[in-house]
């Protein structure tokens, strides 16, 4: 888990945190928290500034490497969207639409599949919206990199799942057939 970090910034050392390490690097690289701005975490005796913490200093390549914000915008603050977010967002938005039709073919299941269906549009309104921005806070990079990660993965499961179950159709019906051909082979 990443380290937790407190930090102050300006003049009026307002103290703000906890925040995780990555996120402090942002803040760092994005130039939100200054040399003189103190820092603390759990272990340290004393509040320190930045200048006396150099590991602090380089952007985490993990996340930096996320995302593709121009010069200008880290300089105002400012991160990209992670590469790669709005269009998972749109195959988990249609897969959640497909997956509420299917449930609403069955008379009983429309209780969940009305609501998947608007779930699904919901979702395709968020990408939308997030397609639009270009550029977030650098403060909410780290939720977007995680955004980014939920629905890769979610994404990923309704491949497998759309593939088991092409798998257990034909395994299913493979089945009915062969039991079939096997009757009717059996009769006089």
């Amino acid at each position: 888990m990443d380290k937790l970090w407190y930090y102050t910034q300006g003049a009026a050392q307002e103290k703000k945190g906890p925040v995780p390490e990555d996120e402090i690097r942002l803040l760092v690289a994005s130039g939100q928290i200054q040399s003189s701005d103190l820092l603390w975490s759990e272990g340290m005796a004393n509040w320190l500034p930045l200048s006396a913490l150099p590991q602090l200093k380089g952007p985490s390549s993990q996340i930096a490497s996320a995302f593709t914000a121009p010069a200008a915008a880290a300089a105002a603050g400012q991160a990209g969207i992670p590469e790669g977010l709005t269009g998972w967002m749109t195959f988990v938005a249609v897969m959640t639409i497909i997956s509420g039709a299917f449930y609403c073919l069955g008379c009983i299941w429309m209780i969940i599949g009305i609501p998947t269906i608007i779930a699904g549009t919901a979702l395709l309104g968020a990408k939308n919206a997030i397609a639009n921005m270009g550029s977030v806070d650098a403060s909410l990079s780290v939720f977007f990199a995680k955004l980014n990660s939920f629905f890769k993965i979610t994404g990923i499961v309704y491949i497998i799942g759309f593939i088991a179950g092409i798998v257990i159709f034909i395994l299913y019906f493979g089945v009915i057939a062969a039991a079939i051909a096997g009757k009717a082979g059996m009769q006089p």
